[in-house]
């Protein structure tokens, strides 16, 4: 049985945290079309703890979220704490703790990846959160660099800590996302540790998301969603097609946003979403034109007419 602490996903897959990509319309369409559940994209715990309006808009869930995960990310305990303690992340499941992002602004701030470089603080993070919050995660990468590699003693301490599923990244901080993500250091937390692991990197096909399963628990799969929609339904043994996934988050995407923002939103996908089809070029230059997601769903429909 799947278990990250007292919660039971309906299967392995996770959607990765995804910066500018994971929010409440393409977690919600992830998880109706396969996913066990989806990671918000990481929100700043400092500017919850200022009331920044804007982040808290990317606490926004969705009902067909079975299990809800928030990712946090910041350097000092006490902020965390204090978002824990004012309620503004109660409708989650899981506080995932980002410790694996490593974005240029992000490790000059000191969090993130950075925190690797900072185990003893980055510990007392997830114990203080552990101390004040149900589930909590972490979300690691191997090491900041090829000479300072994650011990196995440092995922004993993140057990022992509180973390209740840990994920690795199989790249350092430094290989950003250069080379190829080895799945040897998902097997050393997985050797370490009895908590659940969850494996991240380069997850792009079924067979890859299966072989990833014969070492960790979970799959925390990111990019593939992207490429093929229909990767979660693929996973479970249903047989969706990509275009029904697209026009579903185009939904989502006007539901929860105005139209303007949904279209300009959606701009981003389409490099993903329509890798790989034949004769595309013109279709992405009207999509990245346009700013009607009625338009968007006329320009696609025929597409597919035309195909």
């Amino acid at each position: 049985m799947l278990k990250i602490g007292n919660l039971t996903p309906d299967n392995p897959y996770i959607v990765a945290p995804m910066a500018g990509y994971t929010d409440v319309a393409f977690r919600r369409v992830m998880t109706e079309h396969g996913a066990g559940f989806a990671v918000t994209e990481m929100v700043s715990a400092k500017a919850l703890v200022f009331d920044n309006q804007k982040t808290k808009l990317m606490l926004r869930t969705a009902q067909s979220e079975k299990i809800k995960s928030v990712q946090l990310f910041g350097r000092d305990p006490e902020d965390f704490k204090r978002v824990l303690k004012s309620g503004d992340v109660n409708e989650f499941d899981i506080v995932d703790l980002n410790f694996g992002c490593p974005v240029g602004k992000i490790i000059r701030n000191g969090e993130g990846s950075a925190l690797l470089k900072e185990p003893a603080l980055l510990l007392k993070i997830v114990e203080t959160c552990a101390d004040n919050f149900p589930v909590v995660t972490v979300k690691l990468r191997a090491g900041f660099d090829e000479q300072s590699i994650l011990p196995s003693s440092f995922f004993k301490d993140l057990e022992r800590a509180g973390a209740r599923l840990i994920t690795m990244h199989g790249r350092t901080a430094e290989q950003m996302y250069r080379g190829i993500s080895n799945w040897d250091y998902v097997k050393r937390v997985k050797d370490a540790v009895s908590v659940a692991v969850a494996g991240s990197g380069d997850i792009l096909t079924v067979e890859e998301a299966q072989n990833a399963l014969k070492i960790a628990d979970f799959v925390m799969i990111g990019r593939g969603a992207m490429y093929d929609p229909t990767l979660f339904d693929a996973l479970n043994g249903k047989n969706t097609q990509r275009f029904e996934v697209i026009f579903r988050h185009l939904d989502y995407l006007s539901e929860y946003f105005d139209d303007k923002y949904a279209s300009t939103t959606v701009r981003k996908f389409w490099g993903y979403y329509l890798k790989g089809l034949r004769d595309t070029h013109k279709l992405k230059v009207e999509l990245m034109q346009t700013e009607n997601v009625a338009k968007i769903k006329s320009l696609l429909s025929d597409f597919i007419l035309s195909a």
